[in-house]
């Protein structure tokens, strides 16, 4: 999908290497310039190993003039330049979009910094735990979501500028803030966070001290499992608020404690009524699903191209 397309990747830290890991899965010759001076994460890892795939790698000094240079020559063969630094380290480096347009007039420069260009927070250091904090988006330092979602963000964004660039010739300068991404988010769910849980959008534990999912928003999703269970009974239960001294949710947390993980999935499992189990993570990575996924597209698993259907 982005053959002929060249990206110089200029990150040590998540967001910009997978938004570039992204971009490589669609196509692109992605080019990572790495400073061998600065730390570069992640490095000799499972998941450096896995950001890093499918991409080429050259090591510059950038703090070298000549060296430099070099880092030019490859902006000027390149469509996209993404680049995971603070701004301030850029004008240090003389490295900006002013500058860079000498070499690449048409180029599509992204530069993801945790604040964006101008901010109140200036030019303060940052990383995951912090933009969740400042967004009211609180997960915990093992889901990096704000690294995650800056990535997304870049990537559409670049997308856009290749567009805007094949239809004007002309380069684009992309600013992605990942506070600013994550802020995105942060109406959307404190929207849903006012709408209460109920028993028939919950997660239950099983008799196996597994977990399952039952996420029956519409009544005829409802209707169907309880049409399964033969349990005409539990049809009044649906969108009952869930607290832990009501009959409807006492009544379903021993019912799903009755039978293992397994078995719901065997009895529930051409239904249709919006049920799945709870996996583990090493679990859902083998899963049959993934499996088929990666047939004839051992690419990005969230998009696969399809010439006729």
């Amino acid at each position: 999908m982005l053959d002929g397309v060249t990206v110089l990747e200029l990150a040590a830290v998540l967001p910009g290497r997978y938004a570039g890991r992204i971009l490589a899965d669609l196509g692109a010759r992605v080019v990572r310039v790495v400073e061998p001076a600065r730390q570069e994460y992640f490095q000799g890892t499972d998941l450096g190993r896995n950001l890093n795939e499918g991409k080429e790698t050259v090591f510059l000094d950038l703090n070298d003039p000549e060296q430099r240079q070099s880092f030019f020559n490859y902006v000027s063969e390149a469509q996209v330049l993404l680049c995971n630094f603070r701004p301030e380290r850029l004008k240090k480096l003389n490295i900006e979009y002013k500058g860079l347009k000498k070499y690449r007039p048409d180029l599509v420069c992204c530069l993801i910094s945790g604040f964006g260009q101008n901010s109140i927070y200036g030019n303060q250091g940052a990383h995951d735990l912090n933009f969740q904090a400042i967004s009211g988006l609180l997960f915990g330092p093992h889901f990096p979501v704000s690294a995650l979602s800056g990535a997304l963000w870049a990537v559409i964004a670049v997308l856009a500028g290749l567009y805007q660039q094949q239809k004007t010739g002309e380069g684009i300068f992309l600013d992605i803030a990942i506070l600013a991404g994550m802020l995105e988010w942060s109406g959307l769910i404190a929207e849903q966070k006012n709408v209460r849980p109920t028993v028939n959008n919950w997660i239950y534990a099983t008799k196996d001290d597994g977990q399952v999912a039952i996420s029956a928003l519409e009544r005829h999703f409802w209707r169907r499992f309880c049409e399964r269970l033969a349990r005409p009974d539990l049809l009044d239960f649906y969108n009952v608020p869930i607290a832990a001294d009501h009959p409807a949710y006492i009544t379903l947390v021993e019912l799903f404690a009755s039978k293992t993980r397994q078995e719901w999935e065997e009895l529930l499992a051409d239904a249709d009524c919006c049920f799945s189990s709870v996996l583990p993570v090493s679990e859902a990575l083998t899963s049959c699903y993934l499996q088929e996924r990666r047939k004839g597209w051992p690419r990005t698993l969230a998009v696969k191209l399809f010439s006729e259907l």
